[in-house]
């Protein structure tokens, strides 16, 4: 049995070599508490100041805590680790994820992932039941995340958790973003990090789940958590004008938050009421009116487009006002451009904007 709170052991895996290792959680989890305080420790024993962000030897670390994997604690939250290439100088960050990842690595019987190394072709890695495999991901490569999540799903079921990144960390975008399963986002620089790897995703499986050291005394504090939230507003539903937008919830939380989803008219669902799925929404309300049904789908695709390619929504959001001060400054116009900028908060406009930055 692993440590109470804890699967007990950190998958180690060197891309440039193959060679794939266990250390145990045990060495680090009485002096660092949860994974940031971990990966903080590797990060400080392993890495360089001469390393950059980008060279092998810088260490991307995915790591979880202690109350990961329980239910009814709102717990479940993990973290990326490493020097990113997004600050100056570059300099040790980390992001924050929700979603189920977090919770499914430890299901997978893990609590962290720490990589090292770079492959010299693009590759995924597979925690199955503490089983590990780095296969190819070379058929993968130049996809958005969500195609990605959708082709490893297909391989390796729907149980399966998938974190990814896109076209931005792959050609090592600073303001790229990984990509998990319930649209749950990263940013930071790391995803440029894994694309300088050439890792374009870890998905993990597994049944184990952790075990608290007093159950019964766990779950009393579980309801007591529920109680103190009772009454409190979440989803404003004046907010929500149609049936098309659901709330949603991340792995083992109390009862959610202000996160829900809302349906394209092709019939897909992606997250609206989150920081990042909101970054388009006073543009698209100028430009369709506010709370019609384009006034929230628009900013729903935009933020679908900007996680398939990987792109830091809030970086976007700086360009677009940059871009709006600009023409007011008549230092741009349309000629120069390409782009009408009359045509902010439409669909067109963050179409065509996102597709300026690959050609």
């Amino acid at each position: 049995m692993g440590l109470y709170g804890y699967s007990g052991k950190i998958l180690r895996v060197d891309l440039t070599s193959g060679h794939v290792s266990d250390i145990a959680t045990s060495d680090y989890s009485e002096g660092f508490l949860g994974g940031r305080g971990i990966a903080a420790r590797i990060y400080w024993d392993e890495v360089s100041p001469a390393t950059g962000a980008l060279d092998p030897d810088n260490r991307l670390m995915f790591m979880t805590g202690p109350l990961c994997g329980f239910t009814g604690l709102s717990g479940s939250r993990w973290v990326v680790c490493g020097k990113s290439p997004a600050t100056a100088p570059e300099s040790f960050t980390y992001c924050n994820l929700g979603g189920s990842w977090g919770a499914h690595l430890k299901f997978a019987g893990y609590d962290g992932v720490v990589v090292h190394g770079a492959s010299d072709k693009p590759v995924y890695i597979l925690v199955e039941d503490g089983n590990i495999s780095i296969a190819d991901a070379s058929h993968l490569w130049g996809k958005g995340n969500i195609g990605t999540r959708k082709a490893l799903k297909e391989i390796h079921g729907e149980t399966a958790r998938v974190v990814s990144i896109g076209q931005a960390g792959e050609n090592l975008i600073q303001f790229s973003v990984l990509l998990a399963d319930d649209d749950a986002s990263g940013s930071g620089g790391l995803a440029s990090a894994m694309g300088a790897k050439k890792l374009k995703a870890i998905v993990v499986k597994g049944k184990n789940r952790p075990v608290a050291a007093n159950p019964e005394a766990l779950k009393q504090v579980s309801q007591y958590a529920r109680e103190l939230t009772k009454g409190m507003p979440l989803v404003q539903k004046e907010l929500i004008p149609g049936p098309w937008m659901k709330k949603t919830a991340c792995f083992g939380c109390i009862r959610g938050c202000i996160r829900s989803e809302a349906m394209s008219k092709d019939g897909a669902f992606h997250k609206y009421m989150c920081t990042a799925a909101q970054f388009y929404q006073d543009a698209a309300k100028h430009y369709y009116g506010p709370w019609s049904q384009e006034s929230i789908e628009v900013p729903v695709r935009a933020t679908m487009m900007c996680d398939d390619y990987g792109l830091d929504t809030n970086s976007l959001l700086a360009m677009i006002m940059w871009l709006g001060r600009c023409y007011s400054k008549g230092l741009l116009n349309d000629g120069i451009t390409g782009m009408s900028i009359m045509q902010i908060g439409s669909l067109e406009f963050i179409e065509l904007m996102i597709r300026m930055m690959w050609v």
